[in-house]
C-alpha cells in the first residue's frame, strides 16, 4: 500500500493535508490495510465511522 501511495501521490496529498478525512465504508481487510497506511502518513487524520462498525473488527464482515 505505502509503494501505491508514493506512486500515486496520496503520500504527498495526505502530508500536506489536502485529503481532510478518511471514510471507512465497510469492515473489509482491505479497508484497514489502507487505514494503517494512511496513519503512517497523517496520524492526526479524522476518520468517518459509520454507526454500523462493530467495536472490534477483526476481518471480512459477514453477510
Amino acid at each position: 500500500m505505502q509503494r501505491r501511495f508514493e506512486e500515486t501521490g496520496v503520500a504527498g496529498m495526505l502530508e500536506r493535508g489536502q485529503i481532510a478525512f478518511l471514510f471507512l465504508s465497510h469492515e473489509h481487510l482491505d479497508r484497514l490495510w489502507g487505514l494503517r497506511a494512511v496513519l503512517r502518513h497523517r496520524p492526526d487524520i479524522t476518520l468517518r465511522i459509520p454507526a454500523g462498525f462493530s467495536e472490534t473488527a477483526s476481518g471480512p464482515a459477514q453477510p
